[in-house]
């Protein structure tokens, strides 16, 4: 479902593929999993090469949670990492948990070009 929005608006496909397709191709591909360990919602951001898991743990089942994972496997950053994001939010670090402090680091001009696009306060990605 989450993967459909994507390909309805931008010009991107994804394909279902078998383990066989995976053995006699050497295909990079995303691998989309509930993972049991309960390690909740993650995907690398962009394409690593071969095996690349996408996780969708319990409480990650909604279509938000799966159309924002999908977006940083495509190559999105979050949109509060932006580096011109101090100019149109206010960062209260005392608010965030130590254990999700990594997600609000802000990246370089280099690291996240934005294009001119304005901040997207209701981007999936923030």
């Amino acid at each position: 479902m989450a993967a459909n929005a994507w390909e309805e608006n931008m010009c991107i496909n994804f394909t279902k593929i078998t383990l066989e397709d995976v053995i006699a191709n050497e295909t990079d591909y995303l691998f989309v999993t509930d993972n049991d360990d309960g390690d909740g919602c993650l995907s690398q951001v962009g394409k690593h090469g071969g095996y690349q898991p996408l996780i969708l743990g319990p409480g990650c089942e909604s279509f938000g949670f799966a159309a924002h994972e999908v977006g940083h496997a495509l190559g999105l950053y979050h949109t509060h990492s932006r580096h011109d994001r101090d100019d149109y939010i206010k960062l209260n670090p005392e608010n965030i948990p130590k254990e999700v402090e990594d997600q609000f680091v802000k990246l370089t001009k280099k690291q996240n070009e934005n294009y001119g696009l304005p901040y997207d306060y209701g981007s999936i990605m923030h």
